[in-house]
C-alpha cells in the first residue's frame, strides 16, 4: 500500500470517529423504557415489602427498654432492700435503696443474647395490667415496665401474697429472673449495710 492510500484511510477514520462523537453529544443516552419502569418499581419501594414492613412491625412490638422494681416490705431499714433495674439493647444499671436512700449501684452493657432473651420473654408477658389487686401495705411487691418505640408503655404488678402463680405471674418471673441475670452480683449489692443515721 502506498502512502497516499494510507493517509487517505487514516483520514476518513478520524472522520468517522468524529462524526460518532458529534451524534453521542446531540443525542445524550436516555434508560430505556423497560430500565424507567425497573427503576420505579414498587418492588423497589421498602414500604410495599412485605418482609420489611413484617419486621418493622416486629420491632415496633419488642420493648425498647424494660424496667424491673421490687419494692422489699415494711421492716427496719437493715433488713429493708429495695431495688431498680432499668435495661436497654446497649444499656443496664441497678439501684439498690433503703426507703428510696440508694446505697449501691451498678452498670454494664447486656450481650445481645442476654437482650435477645429478655425481649423474647417481654414478648410474651399478657396484657393483663396487675396480677394481684389486692391491698399492698407492707408487703413485699414487683412492678414491670415496658416502654416501646412508639411511646407506649405497658406494667404488670404482682406482690408476695401470690402463694401460687398465676400462668401471668410466671411469664412476670421468668422476664424478672432474666432481667436480674444481667447482674450476677446483684445479691452482693443487697448486702450493702446501710449506714446509720
Amino acid at each position: 500500500m502506498n502512502l497516499s492510500k494510507t493517509c487517505k484511510l487514516a483520514s476518513y477514520a478520524c472522520a468517522v470517529l468524529l462524526a460518532s462523537a458529534c451524534a453521542s453529544a446531540a443525542d445524550p443516552v436516555t434508560p430505556s423504557s423497560s430500565n424507567a419502569a425497573n427503576m420505579t418499581s414498587p418492588s423497589d419501594d421498602p414500604s410495599t415489602d412485605p418482609d420489611i414492613v413484617q419486621r418493622l412491625a416486629a420491632v415496633h412490638q419488642e420493648p425498647s427498654q424494660v424496667e424491673l422494681r421490687f419494692v422489699d416490705a415494711s421492716v427496719p431499714p437493715e433488713y429493708h432492700r429495695s431495688y431498680t433495674i432499668i435495661a436497654a439493647a446497649d444499656s443496664a444499671s441497678v439501684k439498690v435503696d433503703v426507703y428510696g436512700t440508694v446505697i449501691a449501684s451498678d452498670s454494664t452493657k447486656p450481650s445481645a443474647q442476654a437482650w435477645r432473651t429478655i425481649v423474647e420473654a417481654a414478648t410474651r408477658l399478657p396484657e393483663t395490667q396487675s396480677a394481684d389487686d389486692a391491698d399492698v401495705s407492707g408487703q413485699s411487691s414487683h412492678e414491670l415496665t415496658l416502654s416501646y418505640p412508639t411511646g407506649k408503655l405497658r406494667s404488670f404488678t404482682w406482690t408476695s401474697r401470690s402463694d401460687t402463680p398465676t400462668p401471668a405471674i410466671e411469664q412476670a418471673l421468668a422476664l424478672t429472673k432474666r432481667i436480674e441475670a444481667l447482674f450476677p452480683n446483684l445479691e452482693q449489692l443487697e448486702q450493702t449495710p446501710y449506714p446509720k443515721q
